[in-house]
């Protein structure tokens, strides 16, 4: 299925409608290919990589996404909706919004995540990189929606992404716990001492988790994956908008159009 993915999108960048002519094409290559699943699958390992662990080797973090033609797909795809950004109308495959819509997410949050796997630049630091060091608020939104839709995936059973799913859920909830609620708190809540060295040091791994984030990452994503899908790309949008018409409003991405 994975090579049928790679083949269906190479497909799909090459057959485009002009704005405004065309509504949603019933059948996209893309559409074949792509399902909640494999949506949920790859957005969890987005979201596991950008609040969870903070990538050392650029392999094994893209070795833990989805198949290596997946993910050429999806960067492909999201490079795409990068160029489409400044339009007001943007066009996405029928079966993605489908896929949007079994799994009751926001396609507009769906967009800007894609867009952003799909910049070699944005993914080389998280997206709490992007927010203004102690804006505890801008954090406290910005987990919010990660774990919402977190709650909405549906990653394959007993696959490594049902783990990363678990594991956004409690990390999301230590952050929310010993780091955001305490400064946001107004009525003297302060968290009680830990009871021994091991609470202490988990306290402290927490908190220098969280402030890993704030760096940019100390390996860059590989230039490889990224090189000839960006090429194949740019060629196929060439005068062109992609699949199905749905109205927007805003415009590229970063982490504080979501909050």
């Amino acid at each position: 299925m994975h090579t049928i993915l790679t083949k269906c999108c190479l497909g799909a960048f090459l057959r485009f409608s002009k704005p405004s002519q065309q509504r949603p094409q019933e059948n996209s290559d893309f559409d074949v290919a792509v399902t909640p699943s494999l949506l949920s699958n790859l957005l969890i390992w987005y979201i596991f990589w950008d609040v969870v662990q903070v990538p050392d080797d650029p392999q094994t973090w893209y070795d833990s996404s989805v198949s290596q033609e997946s993910m050429h797909s999806f960067i492909g795809l999201g490079h795409l909706l990068r160029l489409e950004s400044r339009r007001h109308k943007i066009e996405y495959p029928r079966n993605l919004l489908s896929c949007c819509q079994a799994l009751g997410l926001d396609v507009h949050d769906v967009r800007k995540r894609l867009i952003r796997i799909g910049s070699r630049e944005e993914m080389a630091a998280s997206e709490i990189a992007d927010i203004p060091l102690g804006d505890y608020k801008a954090y406290a939104k910005k987990l919010q929606w990660d774990k919402e839709l977190t709650l909405k995936l549906r990653p394959d059973s007993g696959s490594r992404f049902l783990v990363f799913r678990h594991q956004i859920l409690d990390r999301i909830e230590e952050y929310d716990h010993f780091i955001i609620r305490p400064q946001l708190d107004r009525t003297g809540y302060r968290l009680p001492s830990p009871v021994n060295s091991e609470e202490w040091q988990d306290r402290t791994n927490i908190r220098n988790a969280f402030r890993a984030l704030h760096d940019p990452r100390p390996v860059e994503p590989p230039l490889e994956i990224y090189s000839h899908t960006y090429q194949t790309a740019t060629v196929a949008n060439n005068g062109y908008s992609l699949l199905a018409d749905v109205e927007d409003e805003d415009e590229g991405y970063t982490a504080q159009d979501q909050l």
